[in-house]
């Protein structure tokens, strides 16, 4: 045997003894237990998604504005965009094969008149009154970011442009205009279909990807985690206007976005001093917020194996890695069965996630302010429940998702007091006919579940608005 392979042969061999004698795993809770131990308060409620997320996260924003304040929504469509038939959702709000939606908007206006007709086509539906949802006055208040990349061959930037017409017409249908500071619209980051990510935790980037690595900003496919910079928004903005430029540094860093425009900055007296939001701590005022050094990706050895929670979050000779340990004790895994037991493996996968910031458990201060709820909706191909063959895997645990790992918004939230739910949809085939199949673990935009799906009484939104109710026992 050679030196290469005996050194191969040995780290083998320790991977399986730590696997074998690890006696720590993912942390499993139930939501109604949680609920119980979290003070949430019930006026700071908010979704994002993104892909088939993202027209999940405006669903859900339409069905229950009343109790939700906010939206972010990258490569999203418009309500009721499919209108209930799936080839209208893969080929109008979507690009799935072919495209005969709205084009991109004509030089010196804000959307085509097909991205016009399509906003007011789901205006109407949304005033209907033909469907459970919310009174959509109450959208009037929220805040709501959209952001689209103009290399997303797949939600084209007319549906986008639909959207956002969408959430102006209907302030308009109230006699309000919609305010800048609530309603923004962001479209110049030159991303693919994506979720854009500083990579504020040091992850390898790779052009195609590979094991735990997330894509440059022009990569296309798995894990749909793309890095982009300000070299790449220079390249873009380079004959165009300052606002350009803003606008898509902006962008680069989607979840941080997002929660800062829905939640603003954060409070002065409770938080730390320094930049906006920061991710970790600079000082000993916050002690139960981890320093940058431990929630930041470290050299993962010799032989660059990344350690896991199956693994007792151990790297090479006995060291434990400190990322490893935080997400382990912060992030927990339920059944989703708790809220939906006659959903889970045909609409929802048998398992959720949610990260819980130290601070936010009652017991810790029972003082201490109420923490906001954000629910986040993966993407088509980003969610659990699917093999290995067709996403890239979590780096630090197998019961992870790349997604809920990785996106950006644990540590966001963990400065910021903010639980963040990430409920798991499930791949299937509901009926023979095509209209019911969902082979990537798409949330339904188009109908695959029941005719309600965009509704209150929808099985995905009624789903996880039980889930809600379980961690906010006082909700109405």
């Amino acid at each position: 045997m050679t030196r290469g392979k005996s050194l191969a042969f040995l780290a083998a061999v320790a991977v399986v003894f730590m696997i074998a004698t690890a006696t720590a795993a993912e942390q499993v809770t139930t939501l109604a237990g949680m609920g119980k131990k979290l003070r949430i308060d019930k006026e700071q409620i908010s979704v994002s998604g993104i892909s088939s997320g993202g027209f999940m996260a405006h669903q859900f924003h339409v069905a229950h504005s009343a109790n939700v304040r906010g939206a972010g929504i990258i490569a999203g469509g418009p309500y009721y965009c499919a209108e209930g038939k799936l080839t209208q959702g893969m080929h109008e709000c979507t690009a799935t094969g072919y495209y005969i939606g709205p084009p991109i908007a004509p030089q010196g206006k804000d959307a085509s008149d097909a991205a016009i007709k399509m906003a007011d086509d789901s205006v109407k539906a949304t005033l209907s009154g033909d469907h459970n949802i919310d009174d959509p006055e109450e959208l009037l208040q929220d805040k709501v970011i959209l952001i689209h990349g103009i290399k997303d061959s797949l939600l084209r930037e007319g549906v986008m442009d639909a959207l956002y017409q969408y959430y102006q017409r209907i302030n308009v249908r109230f006699g309000q205009p919609p305010k800048t500071d609530k309603l923004v619209y962001l479209k110049t980051l030159p991303i693919t279909h994506a979720m854009p990510t500083d990579n504020f935790i040091g992850l390898p980037v790779k052009k195609n990807g590979g094991p735990g690595k997330v894509g440059d900003c022009q990569t296309s496919g798995t894990p749909f985690l793309n890095v982009c910079t300000p070299q790449d928004c220079a390249e873009t903005c380079a004959k165009k206007d300052l606002s350009c430029s803003k606008q898509c540094v902006a962008e680069i860093d989607a979840a941080g976005v997002i929660l800062t425009h829905i939640y603003g900055p954060p409070d002065p007296k409770t938080h730390i001093p320094g930049p906006l939001n920061p991710r970790c701590q600079k000082n000993q005022d916050r002690p139960d917020i981890p320093l940058c050094s431990e929630i930041k990706v470290k050299d993962w050895g010799r032989f660059n194996i990344p350690p896991t929670v199956e693994m007792n979050c151990q790297r090479s000779y006995g060291n434990f890695d400190p990322r490893c340990q935080w997400l382990q004790e912060r992030l927990f895994t339920f059944d989703q069965s708790e809220a939906a037991h006659d959903l889970v493996n045909r609409y929802l996968w048998n398992k959720g996630y949610i990260f819980v910031p130290r601070q936010c458990e009652e017991h810790i201060d029972k003082k201490a302010k109420p923490c906001k709820l954000h629910i986040v909706f993966h993407g088509c191909l980003q969610g659990g429940g699917l093999g290995g063959h067709l996403i890239e895997q979590a780096i630090y645990s197998m019961g992870w998702t790349h997604f809920v790992e990785n996106a950006g918004y644990n540590e966001w939230a963990n400065t910021n007091d903010i639980v963040v739910l990430y409920p798991q949809a499930s791949t299937g085939i509901m009926t023979p006919d095509i209209q019911h199949i969902n082979p990537q673990g798409c949330w339904d935009f188009w109908g695959y579940t029941d005719s309600n799906y965009h509704t209150k009484d929808g099985r995905q939104i009624s789903a996880i608005w039980r889930m809600v109710k379980l961690l906010v026992p006082d909700l109405n």
